[in-house]
């Protein structure tokens, strides 16, 4: 019964780590880069329809600040696309969200220029608010 006694409180404070924030593990990571400018007179963006995982939530957070989306398909003129291929997974994270493996683009459509660019796994939410970070350019 000892040995058992030792073992609890070093299994319960992992457990909470892997609660309490999806980045600690080592699975978890995330490469986001901002190459170029990001012009606001101009947030119109084409995307895939949904409202889930990080797709959802990047349009959920744009929409907010005034983007207006039109799906792919649309025949109307674009400034930038969104491109998003994501995995979920079943990493743990806080709030009952799921972990996904995510590759994001932001594409200048004058330009052609890749503006962000980002690929990793984690949770939804640091997936998003790292996007947003580098399209406010932080």
């Amino acid at each position: 019964m000892p040995a058992f006694r030792s073992i609890l409180p070093v299994t319960a404070l992992t457990a909470l780590f892997m609660l309490s924030a999806c980045s600690i593990t080592k699975e978890d990571s995330c490469n986001a880069e901002r190459y170029g400018t990001i012009y606001t007179h101009d947030k119109t963006i084409k995307a895939g329809a949904g409202t889930k995982g990080v797709l959802g939530g990047i349009k959920s957070r744009l929409a907010a600040e005034g983007w207006m989306f039109y799906i792919p398909s649309a025949p109307v003129q674009t400034r930038y696309t969104l491109a998003v291929e994501e995995h979920a997974t079943r990493d743990a994270c806080p709030s009952a969200e799921f972990g996904t493996v995510h590759n994001v683009s932001l594409i200048d459509n004058v330009t052609g220029q890749e503006i962000i660019l980002m690929s990793g796994r984690g949770c939804v939410s640091t997936a998003v608010e790292q996007f947003m970070q580098r399209m406010h350019n932080q």
